[in-house]
């Protein structure tokens, strides 16, 4: 009867699991060993063990060189490379274990029984090794073994954009077979065709809706949606009435990303414990159709940590670690009305992020029914080519999105109607000594001055707290309650002050 060491010899017996697993995965042998100890008694081979460190090699690119698997540490999740979509996927422990758990049930199917005088015994391979508390195990060796880090995904984000039928070299605009090597989870839902072009969608809903100088901005702002990653750390909120286009647009900006690749953006759910979970492996984040207030809660600043490359930390129901998102996402809002910010104090961090889009141009007449739909299903490669262009302009300034002197003072007008109360408290009250002034008569005089500005008023309660802060920074004054009202009768207010004739 041969012995182990025999059995490794060149005329080693082929029906052994041992040597079924070192033909399957060669490679991975050569580096990691035996994929099993097996043990003889009497005639027949049984399996005592299985090497932790070859199975989670297998899952990798040396076992695995087409469709490779790999651990992102920061975000503690697999992706697994698919070939015929072109992109890594995630991947769940439970569904690694199943393919794990099938391939050793397929190794145990074809061993099992006598072979050239040795029989083999596999059902401690089907009974046994496979069953998902034993191959715990090598998924916890394959996160040591295929980690990468949390920019593994970055890799020339600026030079291969992945479109459904290729990956597109920037450069030169030629159209390349999926690899691998290329290192991207998300990919376009259309395809690239050089010669494609788009005059409905520009003639009928773009150029219609928005000057010259928007329907620029909005464009480059599109071809950075291609790369994935927010270079350029803006925010843009398209406003506007109801029936100009925005929705349009968007579903048409939807149809070309992919919806996979897109989230709802929450701002009054931000501060929860799951809502950034979400957003894992996503590249743009939506606010559809929001009310005036979106941006105005205590929740909002985080959009500033979303667009400017801070990490944060994602809870994910059930799992009790919490994995790490860097925040590089696109963000768009749409809105029919004026929107207003919580600026706390940093105006200049949404000075420099937030673009105003306004939809003011027109309302058209007659509504050409499903257009996104026409669009797509006619033009969605040139519309594609329109945001390639975008971002060969985008990239020419450095991926700076750079302002008119209009869109420029459509945002400070912006900031400035969202400090209302602050800027109302420093333009219309006047220090006077034997000036008395009411609450009540403080709110109607604000509401009269943004009525003249034509800005939103706060609700009262809102803006009766930002207005007394407001007068204690700037008149050093406390609110008291023995302000008397026309009828005499003692009210909260303030003694030193008076509103401006």
């Amino acid at each position: 009867m041969e012995t182990q060491k025999e059995l490794d010899k060149p005329k080693e017996i082929e029906s052994l699991p041992i040597h079924w697993f070192k033909n399957k995965y060669p490679d991975v042998a050569k580096e990691h060993g035996k994929a099993l100890d097996m043990n003889c008694k009497g005639t027949v081979w049984i399996v005592k063990g299985v090497n932790e460190n070859f199975f989670a090699a297998i899952l990798g690119s040396v076992g695995n060189p087409t469709s490779p698997m790999v651990y992102v540490t920061a975000e503690q999740r697999f992706y697994a490379y698919d070939p015929k979509q072109g992109i890594y996927s995630s991947k769940s422990k439970p569904e690694i274990i199943f393919e794990l758990s099938r391939l050793i049930q397929q190794c145990a199917e074809e061993c099992q029984g006598e072979f050239h005088g040795i029989t083999c015994d596999t059902s401690s391979l089907v009974f046994h090794f496979s069953n998902a508390a034993q191959l715990n195990g090598v998924v916890e060796k394959a996160k040591g073994l295929l980690a990468v880090s949390e920019d593994y995904f970055d890799k020339q984000l600026e030079e291969y954009i992945a479109c459904k039928n290729g990956m597109l070299r920037l450069a030169d605009r030629i159209l390349l077979e999926f690899s691998p090597q290329y290192r991207r989870r998300n990919k376009l839902a259309v395809n690239y065709e050089p010669n494609a072009t788009c005059s409905v969608f520009m003639d009928t809903l773009m150029k219609p809706a928005l000057n010259e100088a928007n329907l620029r901005v909005l464009q480059q702002w599109c071809g950075l949606v291609l790369i994935g990653v927010n270079l350029s750390q803006v925010i843009i909120l398209l406003t506007g009435m109801a029936g100009g286009g925005k929705g349009t647009f968007i579903r048409v900006l939807h149809g070309i990303i992919g919806q996979n690749n897109i989230e709802q953006l929450r701002t009054d759910q931000l501060g929860g414990r799951f809502e950034t979970s979400a957003y894992l492996g996503k590249i743009l984040l939506y606010g559809a159709d929001v009310k005036a207030n979106f941006l105005n809660n205590a929740s909002a600043s985080y959009l500033k940590a979303l667009t400017g490359g801070d990490p944060l930390n994602a809870e994910i129901k059930n799992v009790t670690d919490r994995p790490v998102i860097f925040g590089r996402y696109l963000i768009i809002v749409t809105s029919n009305s004026r929107l207003t910010v919580n600026l706390e104090g940093d105006s200049d961090a949404y000075r420099r992020r937030l673009v105003l889009i306004e939809y003011d141009k027109y309302r058209p007449d007659n509504v050409i029914v499903k257009l996104s739909e026409q669009l797509l299903e006619s033009e969605a490669s040139g519309i594609l080519n329109w945001m390639l262009d975008g971002l060969d302009e985008l990239k020419r300034q450095g991926y700076v999105i750079r302002l008119s002197l209009e869109q420029e003072r459509a945002v400070d007008d912006l900031l400035m109607e969202s400090e209302s109360p602050h800027i109302f408290v420093k333009e219309c009250l006047i220090a006077d000594e034997v000036a008395k002034l009411t609450t009540s008569d403080c709110y109607t005089a604000y509401a009269t001055y943004c009525k003249k500005r034509g800005w939103n008023v706060l609700q009262s309660r809102d803006a009766a707290k930002q207005i007394t802060h407001a007068i204690t920074v700037e008149f050093g004054l406390s609110q008291r309650n023995d302000i008397p009202n026309a009828t005499g009768k003692d009210q909260r207010g303030w003694k030193g002050i008076k509103v401006k004739q």
